[in-house]
């Protein structure tokens, strides 16, 4: 009899199958299935009114069939909810969590289950833990740099002459985007603002105990802060950034706003960027030509690994050119997932050879060139995969933060230009004082141009103070990611194919 485990995806409505008309008109008289009967452990048949278990304790399941002399019983074993109640291949249920679930036995043809309510009641050992106390219960780091922190946990048994049931405690942040603390309950900066850690028992008796932490600031860490080795010694990952949230029109398939509004969270700075666009940097006097804003550049979906740094001098021209930039090789990498090094690949269109993947969480789709998106082309536009979806495996942006959407650029270039459309193709839309518009108002956008590809490309910059490129999560082609592009030129936006090996900046966005 071979068994298995499946979800049960439906309503209760869905596990009333009637027993008439189940069985094949060529099937043998008393060897169809007429009846399954669900047992559980010694307590017998499973009752579908409702079987109640404690949370943590297991009990093992089994099914009888009538006739007994029936044929074709291979079954599957299914639950409606995995978190709650599992059940294995061997039929051994598990209460995971409070609650309640619907679990049984289904026939591989489908024609029979067996199915019972199960509620899963709270735990509590024979010894809870009756309080906790911790090593501070307030802390205020000082600066956005300050070392991590351990906190100590002091456990009181309810009968302190028996060692406590189970030590074990579970530590949680009220704000991830400010601290996260660790199973040994070491508590570590990600960003300015206020969180409380909490320290509880797993036990069932309810103890628990918090620490509030305050980090100055609004800003928030690079993904590769806190990163140790030989390839971070050089302190280029030690950058924070603003965080600043703009509101922005709903757009539709056309491109044109719906009256709808909502709220952007954007990085006040390319990803790298040593400061946001500003006027007042010494030698300056654009924020669009504000050197220290460009960032790292890098090659469509790659992680950050190194082949995106460029070293910035303050004005642009300096030592011949302003800038150095990472070594380069001619030769693709063979898994976009990790080129293996962390030198710039300087090769014609693609720098993988796995062309069709996407680590940025984006899909792979073209532009109508009517500019109004189909449906499809639309959701792909939109599509952002979850943040611990495989496909972010290279996000390079800060702790809940990603590379943007085709859509939520447009978004952002409506609101901060003030422009009621925006038709999604390569063709263009006019702008008025593109430089000023971008640069001089939140988010910051700088005209930080690009590193080619090819040809002298992958030595020198180019269109500095020229034009905006900045990379999307989505693809063209196999060859060709979607960047944002906006010239100073002609003041034109839109999004234009471009080769993945090329380097262009990242402007990371809150999921």
């Amino acid at each position: 009899m071979r068994t298995n485990t499946i979800l049960i995806a439906a309503a209760l409505s869905l596990f009333m199958i009637p027993a008439c008309d189940m069985v094949p008109e060529d099937a043998e008289e008393g060897l169809a299935v007429e009846q399954m009967i669900l047992h559980v452990s010694e307590d017998g048949e499973m009752p579908a009114t409702g079987y109640e278990i404690v949370r943590t304790r297991t009990a093992q399941l089994s099914v009888e069939f009538f006739p007994e002399t029936a044929l074709d019983t291979d079954y599957i074993w299914i639950t409606s909810d995995p978190d709650i109640v599992s059940v294995s291949e061997t039929g051994l249920m598990t209460a995971l969590a409070e609650g309640e679930a619907i679990v049984g036995a289904e026939l591989v043809n489908g024609r029979k289950r067996a199915v019972a309510n199960v509620l899963v009641t709270p735990y509590v050992a024979e010894n809870p833990i009756k309080s906790i106390t911790l090593s501070e219960t307030q802390h205020d780091f000082t600066d956005i740099s300050d070392a991590p922190v351990t906190l100590a946990a002091t456990l009181e048994a309810t009968d302190p002459d028996v060692p406590v049931t189970i030590e074990t405690v579970k530590w949680s942040s009220s704000d991830l985007f400010v601290v996260q603390v660790s199973d040994a309950g070491e508590v570590r900066i990600i960003g300015g603002g206020e969180a409380t850690v909490r320290c509880e028992a797993i036990d069932g008796g309810g103890a628990f105990a918090e620490c509030r932490f305050t980090v100055p600031g609004n800003e928030i860490k690079d993904a590769l802060y806190d990163m140790t080795g030989p390839q971070f010694d050089d302190g280029y990952y030690k950058k924070t950034y603003g965080q600043i949230e703009i509101e922005v029109p709903v757009l539709d398939r056309t491109g044109a706003r719906t009256g709808a509004t909502e709220i952007q969270t954007w990085l006040d700075r390319n990803l790298g960027a040593e400061r946001r666009a500003t006027e007042s940097a010494p030698g300056m006097n654009d924020a669009y030509k504000d050197s220290l804003s460009f960032g790292s550049l890098f090659q469509w979906s790659r992680k950050a690994d190194g082949h995106e740094k460029v070293k910035w001098s303050e004005i642009l021209g300096e030592n011949g050119r302003g800038y150095t930039l990472t070594d380069y090789v001619t030769v693709k990498a063979a898994d976009r997932r990790d080129a293996g090094h962390s030198s710039f690949i300087s090769v014609s269109y693609d720098w993988a050879e796995n062309t069709k993947e996407s680590f940025w969480g984006g899909s792979q789709y073209t532009i109508a060139s009517t500019g109004t998106a189909t449906e499809e082309q639309f959701t792909n536009m939109s599509h952002a995969a979850p943040l611990d979806d495989p496909a972010q495996a290279n996000n390079p942006c800060p702790y809940g933060y990603r590379v943007p959407t085709i859509v939520e650029f447009h978004q952002l270039v409506a609101a901060v230009a003030g422009l009621d459309k925006l038709v999604y193709n390569t063709n263009g839309n006019s702008m008025a004082n593109a430089t000023e518009t971008m640069a001089n108002n939140p988010p910051y956008i700088p005209f930080s141009g690009n590193r080619a590809n090819t040809d002298v490309g992958y030595e020198t910059l180019s269109n500095l103070g020229g034009w905006i490129m900045l990379w999307t999560n989505s693809a063209q082609s196999d060859n060709n990611g979607w960047p944002m592009r906006i010239q100073n030129t002609g003041n034109n936006f839109r999004i234009a194919g471009q080769h993945k090996a090329n380097g262009y900046p990242v402007r990371c966005i809150k999921d």
